[in-house]
């Protein structure tokens, strides 16, 4: 595969053949054209991007190639399932993943086993550096209705003196958004990325040397891929194929109530209230929406969480936020996740990587996740390699892994 194109220009190579061979032809430079239109008879590949001339030879000088309008085009032919990276799983992390090296010249196959799997309780806060990522793919949130601005985290102490404000450096602005909300966005760029097959429904069931063996539709297909990215979660089925340790260890279960009408005592801002048997996180989640998370020590029965949150969280809650927290209780409108800890001791191998969840993954009081995947997925679509790939994300998870642990033994670990 051509490196990595480094400037811009304007495409130079011009087809003017019939349709039937613009279709089977090919970039004299060997890239695939992913604006070539079955119709038009002066096809280019697009603003931003120069191809040499028809018959030279060397680097292609060119900034990545823009997607065509009104489709895509497949990236594999029947029979053909050979691609330059196979993303295993379609969450925020994995389609990013797949976008970034799409949009660096490689062909992508994104698997996903269970497309409904984002409507569970799952991360909804992205810290700056994250935003400004998804901004720079073209994804924006800010306009969606389950959404809103966050300027940092208040913690509401205990003994009830006033809360101390934590606000972003900078005013750089953080997001809430609603998590379906946010992998239905991603999902959406990633169906119309021309690099990306994007497969749902597919199972995996086998990762071994550079083949993928998966179930769909009753039937087991397969792909090969030089690079094979785990972006598969906690249960990593990438993870387990490396003979790596996948069971989980769980720390405590989280509780996400959603209420409508309220007002926070510090708008903007997420609340961290200590004193209960686990701290709960509050933030706002829309113009007429709150979430409530709850940290619930382990060792509790089902049957018996109702009347725990009624009776030892409902009186830290803030004032205005306690009546319809007691209300959605007695309705039992409320979602159940476990909470897991398992620190970045390795990113798997050469050929089969782990990024996200996969790799590691923290108390999610810290809010810390979706911004090291989005920075895995980035740093190993620039290609330099593995080792470097690790050294660079062991530096830069370094510290907030620190921290999101220290976190956790201050607001959230029930052994202490």
């Amino acid at each position: 595969m051509i490196s990595p194109p480094t400037s811009p220009g304007v495409c130079g190579w011009r087809r003017k053949r019939s349709t039937a061979e613009r279709r089977r032809s090919s970039c004299p430079a060997g890239w695939r054209c992913p604006a070539v239109s079955p119709t038009a008879a002066d096809s280019r590949c697009g603003p931003e991007v120069r191809w040499p001339d028809e018959g030279s030879r060397g680097t292609v000088l060119a900034a990545w190639p823009t997607p065509p309008v009104g489709g895509r085009l497949p990236v594999s032919g029947a029979g053909a399932r050979r691609y330059d990276v196979a993303v295993v799983g379609a969450g925020p992390v994995g389609s990013l993943c797949a976008l970034a090296h799409a949009r660096r010249g490689a062909s992508v196959a994104l698997l996903e086993a269970n497309p409904n799997a984002s409507k569970r309780l799952a991360g909804e806060w992205l810290h700056p550096p994250a935003l400004r990522i998804l901004r720079d793919f073209g994804i924006e949130l800010e306009t969606q209705p389950r959404s809103a601005e966050g300027k940092g985290f208040a913690v509401f102490p205990e003994d009830g003196s006033e809360p101390i404000v934590l606000r972003y450096p900078d005013g750089s602005p953080g997001l809430v958004c609603e998590h379906e909300t946010l992998v239905s966005r991603l999902r959406e760029a990633v169906a119309a990325e021309p690099g990306v097959d994007f497969v749902l429904h597919a199972r995996v069931r086998a990762v071994e040397d550079n083949r993928v063996t998966y179930a769909r539709n009753g039937a087991d297909e397969s792909l090969t891929a030089a690079l094979i990215v785990g972006a598969d979660g906690r249960a990593s089925t990438v993870r387990r194929s490396l003979g790596l340790w996948t069971s989980p260890r769980n720390c405590s279960r989280m509780m996400g109530i959603a209420l409508s009408g309220v007002r926070l005592p510090l708008e903007g801002f997420g609340h961290v209230v200590c004193g209960g048997p686990g701290p709960i996180l509050i933030y706002r989640l829309g113009d007429d929406s709150v979430r409530v998370i709850l940290d619930v020590p382990l060792g509790h029965s089902p049957r018996d969480l109702v009347a725990l949150m009624s009776d030892s969280y409902a009186g830290w809650m803030p004032e205005s936020l306690r009546p319809a927290f007691l209300e959605a209780l007695r309705a039992r409108r409320f979602l159940a996740a476990a909470n897991a800890l398992r620190p970045r001791a390795t990113y798997g191998s050469p050929q089969r990587v782990l990024i996200g969840d996969a790799a590691g993954h923290y108390h999610p009081l810290t809010a810390v996740g979706m911004t090291l995947g989005f920075g895995d997925a980035l740093t190993l679509a620039e290609g330099r390699g593995f080792r470097d790939f690790t050294n660079r994300r062991l530096r830069a998870t370094r510290a907030p892994e620190l921290l999101a642990m220290g976190l956790y033994e201050i607001f959230a670990d029930h052994r202490v």
